[in-house]
C-alpha cells in the first residue's frame, strides 16, 4: 500500500495538469487539442501509457518472484540499450554527422512543416491520378545547374501549350515521369517540342514528375484520352517506374499524406484503392494550402484508417530516431549497390506483376491506337548496362505485351551507351535528368527510328 500512494499522487498530478490544460485550451486557446503547436491530448495520453509501464517494471523488480524480477530486469536491459542508441541516433543526426530523414512528430504536433510557402506548381490536384498541374500557372526556377527554367501549363493543367480536343490532322500523346515531362530543360528543349517541330504533327505532352505507370494510365483514360490522337507514347523510366504506392507503404501517410492511387489485391484480380479516404486530406492538395490548419484531421484520418501493424510502424518512424537511423544505413547499403545493378534488370515478380497490369489497363483504354513504350536510361543505368550489356525488361515486354498489334517498345538503353564518351553530356549530372543535349539526342533516335516512322507514316500534317 506505501509503494501506491506515491504513484496515485503522480497520477492525480496528471490528472490536474490534464483538466487545467484542456480548460485552458477551451476558454483561453483555439479549443483545437493544440497547445502552442503541441497534441497535448495525445501527448498526455502516451506519458501515462510511459509511466505505467515502469511502474509496472518497477513492482516486477522488487517483487518476490525471482521469475518476475528477471523478467523485469532482463526487460529494463532491454529499454536501457535502447535509450542508449536512441541518444545515439539524436546526436549524430541532430550534429549533422549523418545527413537524412529525422523524425517529424506530425502525431504530436500541428505539423506547421508541411505548410507551403506558395501555391504548389504540381500537386494533388486531380481525384482519378492524383498528381497533376494547376491550370494556367506558370513557374519560374534555376535547376542544380544554375540554368533558369520557366514551366507554364495550359488550361487542362499539362505543361504544354494550348490545345484542343479535336484535331483534323494526326496527334501524338506522350505519358510519363519527368523525364518526358522535361523536367531539367525549358519546353522549347525538351523530347516532344522537338519531336513536334521537326516532324510537323503535334506531339501533346502529358508527363509530370514523381509519377508511375497507374498514373500514365489513370491520366490516359480520365483526360488525355479526351484528346484526338492517333499515336501514344508512354516513358518508361525504369530506375523508379517499379515504385509504385502499395499498400505495404500505408504507414508512411503520417510522415507524408499523400493522395495516391495503388494496387490492392494480387494479380490479375487486383482492385484500383487510393491512399487516403480523400484528395482534400494530401498536404500536397490545393485544399491544404488553403486550410493548411486542417492537416491534422487529415493526418488522424490516416493514421485511424491503418491496420495496427502500420499505426505501431507509422509511431515508431514518427517518433524514433533509431528508425530513421536503421533506414540511413539501409540506404546506404542499397546504394553501394554493385556497378552492374541496374533496374532494367532487376526487380521482383509483384513489382513486375503490377507495372505490367497497368500497362495492359493503359492498353485496354488505347483501344488498338498504336502504342509505343519508350524505355529510358539513367545515368547509372547506362554505365551498368556497360558491365552486362543485358536488358531484361525489354525481353520481358517483348515477350508479352510487345507482341500484341500496334505496340512497339523501343529501348534507349543500348542506344545511349553506344555513344560511350558523351554519357555525362546527356544529362544533368547534379540531378540526373536529362540535359538539354540528351532531350536533343534520345528526339533524333526516335525521329530515325523504323517503329516511330510507321507509326507516323500516313498521318494528315497540320
Amino acid at each position: 500500500m506505501k509503494s501506491s500512494k506515491p504513484v496515485g499522487i503522480i497520477f492525480g498530478i496528471l490528472l490536474f495538469l490534464f483538466v487545467f490544460i484542456v480548460l485552458y485550451d477551451k476558454y483561453l486557446g483555439g479549443d483545437d487539442g493544440f497547445i502552442k503547436g503541441f497534441a497535448f491530448k495525445r501527448i498526455f495520453g502516451q506519458i501515462v501509457i510511459l509511466f505505467s509501464l515502469f511502474w509496472l517494471l518497477g513492482m516486477g523488480i522488487s517483487t518476490k518472484s525471482k521469475v518476475l524480477q528477471n523478467i523485469s530486469l532482463s526487460f529494463l536491459s532491454l529499454v536501457s540499450c535502447f535509450l542508449i542508441f536512441e541518444l545515439f541516433s539524436f546526436f549524430v543526426f541532430r550534429t549533422g554527422i549523418i545527413k537524412g530523414d529525422t523524425p517529424r512528430h506530425h502525431l504530436n504536433t500541428d505539423a506547421a512543416r508541411l505548410s507551403a510557402d506558395r501555391r504548389p506548381f504540381w500537386g494533388d490536384y486531380n481525384p482519378h491520378f492524383a498528381k497533376w498541374y494547376l491550370p494556367l500557372d506558370t513557374l519560374k526556377r534555376k535547376n542544380c545547374s544554375g540554368d533558369s527554367l520557366v514551366s507554364f501549363t495550359n488550361s487542362f493543367g499539362a505543361r504544354d501549350r494550348e490545345r484542343t480536343l479535336t484535331a483534323s490532322s494526326g496527334r501524338v500523346v506522350l505519358l510519363g515521369d519527368s523525364f518526358i515531362e522535361g523536367y531539367m530543360v525549358n519546353a522549347e528543349e525538351r523530347l516532344s517540342n522537338r519531336l513536334e517541330e521537326a516532324s510537323g504533327i503535334e506531339h501533346l505532352n502529358f508527363g509530370i514528375n514523381g509519377t508511375s505507370p497507374i498514373n500514365y494510365y489513370l491520366t490516359y483514360k480520365h483526360l488525355a484520352k479526351k484528346f484526338d490522337h492517333d499515336v501514344l507514347i508512354v516513358g518508361i523510366l525504369p530506375a523508379n517506374d517499379f515504385e509504385d504506392f502499395t499498400k505495404e507503404k500505408l504507414s508512411s501517410l503520417v510522415e507524408n499524406p499523400m493522395y495516391r492511387p495503388y494496387w490492392h489485391g494480387s494479380y490479375p484480380n487486383y482492385k484500383l484503392r487510393y491512399s487516403l479516404a480523400s484528395i482534400n486530406h494530401s498536404s500536397h492538395s490545393l485544399f491544404h494550402y488553403e486550410n493548411p490548419e486542417k492537416i491534422n484531421a487529415a493526418i488522424d484520418s490516416a493514421f485511424t484508417a491503418m491496420s495496427w501493424t502500420d499505426r505501431t510502424k507509422a509511431v515508431l518512424k514518427d517518433n524514433m530516431y533509431t528508425w530513421h537511423f536503421v533506414e540511413w544505413a539501409r540506404q546506404r547499403m542499397a546504394s553501394a549497390a554493385p556497378p552492374e545493378f541496374s533496374r532494367f534488370n532487376s526487380y521482383s515478380r509483384d513489382e513486375w506483376n503490377i507495372f505490367s497490369f497497368s500497362l495492359e489497363q493503359l492498353l485496354k483504354e488505347a483501344n488498338g491506337k498504336n502504342v509505343i513504350f519508350l524505355l529510358l536510361p539513367t545515368l547509372n543505368d547506362v554505365r551498368a548496362y556497360d558491365h552486362n550489356r543485358h536488358s531484361r525488361l525489354a525481353e520481358d515486354l517483348n515477350r508479352t505485351i510487345g507482341k500484341r498489334p500496334n505496340v512497339g517498345i523501343i529501348d534507349l538503353l543500348p542506344v545511349f551507351h553506344a555513344q560511350k564518351g558523351r554519357w555525362e553530356d546527356f544529362y544533368v549530372v547534379c540531378d540526373g535528368h536529362w540535359s538539354a543535349e540528351g532531350e536533343r539526342f534520345a528526339s533524333s533516335v526516335l525521329l530515325n527510328h523504323p517503329l516511330y516512322k510507321a507509326a507516323l507514316s500516313g498521318l494528315r500534317i497540320k
